[in-house]
């Protein structure tokens, strides 16, 4: 009798294994992107940025803020810049994805 329930123990957990395999997979591109953080600005950060003087001063705050290396000297050259960096996270996470 104990037999038979160590038996129906180990179909159970192989079953439950079974069931998971698929999602191992997700498993690290979920971690690595949960790791990044949230790539957007809070409103407090945001509220700081308005209040930037200079195109150089918002750059740097940016910078300082988001982990980003934005140049530029005009609005425009950062504005590319930081599509810059939103089309490196896609595809980091498109490269790393199964």
């Amino acid at each position: 009798m104990p037999t038979i329930a160590i038996i129906g123990a180990g179909i159970a957990v192989t079953v439950m294994t079974l069931k998971s395999v698929p999602y191992i997979k997700f498993s690290y591109p979920s971690a690595k992107v949960s790791a990044i953080g949230n790539p957007f600005i809070n409103r407090k950060e945001l509220h700081q940025l308005i209040e930037s003087k200079s195109v150089s001063s918002f750059k740097n705050a940016v910078n300082a803020y988001r982990d980003y290396s934005l140049e530029g000297e005009k609005a425009k050259d950062i504005h590319v810049s930081l599509d810059q960096h939103l089309i490196q996270a896609i595809d980091m996470v498109k490269r790393d994805s199964p």
